[in-house]
C-alpha cells in the first residue's frame, strides 16, 4: 500500500519510508530518506542543502537556501 503525503515537518518525514525532494515543476530531485538527506546536506550536497533549507524552515529556523 502506498501513502502520499505532501509535508515538510521533520516529525512526519522522519516515519516515511522515502522521502521525494521536488522542484517547483514537480521534477525529482532526491529521493531516500529523511536521515539520508540529512547526511548529504551536512557532507555538501547542493541539492540535499535545499532539502534541509525546506525542512529547517518548518522547524522555524532561518537557513539560505543555494539556487
Amino acid at each position: 500500500r502506498t501513502t502520499v503525503v505532501v509535508t515538510a515537518s521533520p516529525l512526519v518525514l522522519e516515519a516515511c519510508d522515502e522521502v521525494v525532494f521536488l522542484d517547483s515543476s514537480g521534477a525529482e530531485l532526491l529521493r531516500s530518506t529523511h536521515r539520508e538527506l540529512m547526511a548529504m546536506a551536512r557532507s555538501g550536497d547542493a541539492q540535499a542543502a535545499d532539502y534541509r533549507a525546506v525542512v529547517s524552515r518548518a522547524l522555524g529556523e532561518d537557513t539560505e537556501v543555494s539556487c
